[in-house]
């Protein structure tokens, strides 16, 4: 350890200028260096409780909280200093223990899986856990922090070691990764158990698995697609039918099970994916499931959703015709839906969402429209009013002002004489991430110049964004309220996707508020003074 740590010290001290190298590196190293060892003490005397525990029960706790006070009498134990001192937690909600503050996560834990590799289902961490030790033995962590750059983990044999965010990684040598998933194995149990299992449990499981390994994307396009693009749609079709086709059967053989909602709903969105790949029957099978449901005795809202389908098969018919052609068949559809249902707010968030990519005289013309509807939501109306508000920013100042994530406060009003670049993006968003290298070297170019940046995060982990902001080493400010699409900066200004960026000039005004394109080039004239008329024409 102490070789390892002596050489990252080395490669700091040759990254950076003589002037910048302080006591206070070393300093943080050490006392890194330190709570990482007590770390280690805390969580092997935690696994040696957790045997003691299991010699006199002759089975594993359900929670870490059963060893207290027993086997481990001083909760500190269960405290990580580096986790305590940074405000980290467990990023996994399957790790919280119900009643004892921990850093550390215990994978054995009688928790059900909530999220993991997108599984939820009808298994608890420790179900799983063990089934990952018939395929992998003792590696599999009993023990996991996830204070440090590299999680600290204890296998169930016993041995410490350190690994990524995933640990399953380390095994990839001898296992193929999704062997190590939880619908995986639960699958593979299932199908050893045979007849015991249940025929509906293994059908479901079947059937689930068939939907998640159907991963391909459809290729969409505004015109005809390539040969390749459209051999490609043709298996996107012929797989989504066949998965649609296993729902419709496990429909059939089990007409009275309590997951009926789900497998049709499998089979309806299968039937749409392959529709959007092009697929003329799966078009037709859409069109005949919804109609002969509508004939039934349905819900008002059971009638919207079917309706509501129907519109999105009529749109990804339209999957390789011109955008404007696209939106403008949308549009009729969906006011097709206002019309048959006006209260609800839905169809109108639906028209909403047509102005996307739109002309701002067609975004304008949209909100306009909702905002004005008679029978609109007021949801629907504030979301409308976002829009305007947003459109109407040009030659405005934006009202933005917060506590940023590493406690910076910011506010827009006082950055005059900068041009400044608002960022709204996530660390889950694939565009945002691959604009990253865009906007950090327009920042190292320009930030001597004034350019500042301040980015607001549409993130609900703090600690992913921490983690990702850390590691991109991103210096400007960060807001973050962890409410996802309800971000409050968000909400104000109508953002409906990201990422989206604005550019601020020296007066403090928005001048673009499309400001991807070409933004090292915008940001060069900003800073010299000059306007960006033609460039912000749309």
């Amino acid at each position: 350890m102490k070789r390892s740590l002596v050489f990252v010290c080395l490669l700091a001290l040759l990254a950076w200028p003589v002037t910048l190298r302080s006591a206070d590196d070393s300093a943080d190293a050490t006392l890194l260096a330190g709570e990482r060892d007590v770390t280690k003490q805390r969580m092997l005397q935690i696994y040696d409780a957790i045997q003691e525990y299991r010699k006199d029960h002759k089975e594993l706790p359900d929670y870490l909280s059963d060893l207290y006070p027993k086997y481990i009498g001083d909760t500190n134990t269960f405290l990580c200093p580096t986790a305590l001192r940074l405000g980290k937690e467990l990023p996994f909600p399957e790790l919280v223990d119900p009643k004892l503050h921990s850093h550390y996560g215990y994978e054995f834990s009688a928790r059900p899986i909530q999220a993991m590799f997108g599984y939820s289902g009808p298994m608890t961490m420790g179900a799983w856990k063990r089934m990952q030790m018939m395929v992998v033995g003792g590696v599999v962590p009993i023990l996991r922090c996830f204070a440090y750059e590299r999680v600290l983990n204890v296998g169930f044999d016993g041995k410490f070691y350190e690994s990524a965010l995933q640990w399953e990684d380390l095994c990839l040598d001898k296992v193929n990764a999704r062997d190590l998933e939880p619908r995986h194995l639960r699958l593979a149990l299932l199908k050893r158990l045979g007849a015991e299992a249940g025929g509906e449990a293994l059908a479901l499981e079947e059937l689930q698995d068939a939907v998640s390994s159907n991963n391909r994307g459809v290729v969409s396009s505004g015109g005809p697609l390539s040969e390749e693009h459209r051999k490609w749609n043709e298996q996107v079709a012929q797989t989504s039918l066949a998965v649609a086709a296993q729902a419709g059967k496990f429909l059939a053989q089990f007409p009275q099970s309590t997951d009926c909602s789900q497998a049709r709903a499998i089979q309806e969105r299968m039937l749409l994916k392959a529709t959007a790949a092009g697929s003329s029957d799966a078009a037709q099978k859409l069109d005949e499931l919804v109609a002969d449901q509508l004939k039934g005795n349905v819900s008002e809202d059971e009638r919207f959703n079917l309706r509501t389908l129907q519109v999105h098969a009529q749109e990804a018919q339209m999957n390789t015709r011109p955008e404007a052609e696209k939106r403008e068949a949308f549009g009729r559809a969906v006011r097709s839906l206002i019309e048959e249902f006006p209260k609800r707010p839905e169809p109108y968030l639906m028209l909403l969402s047509t102005a996307q990519g739109a002309s701002d005289a067609q975004v304008r013309a949209v909100a306009d429209e909702v905002q004005k509807s008679p029978d609109a939501p007021e949801q629907a109306k504030e979301r409308a009013q976002a829009m305007l508000r947003r459109l109407n920013l040009i030659g405005q100042p934006p009202d933005i002002q917060f506590t940023a994530l590493d406690g910076r406060e910011v506010e827009l009003g006082k950055l005059k004489d900068k041009v400044v670049l608002v960022d709204f993006w996530a660390t889950w968003c694939g565009p945002c991430v691959a604009e990253i290298p865009h906007v950090k070297a327009a920042y190292d170019k320009f930030h001597a110049q004034g350019f500042e940046i301040v980015g607001i995060s549409f993130d609900q982990d703090r600690a992913a964004l921490e983690k990702f902001v850390k590691t991109k080493e991103l210096p400007w400010a960060q807001y973050f309220d962890g409410k996802g699409w309800q971000n409050k900066f968000g909400r104000r200004y109508g953002i409906e996707s990201i990422p989206t960026m604005w550019l601020v000039d020296r007066k403090g005004n928005v001048v673009d508020i499309n400001a991807r394109q070409d933004l090292a080039g915008k940001v060069e004239l900003l800073l010299a003074g000059k306007e960006l008329a033609t460039l912000t024409e749309r």
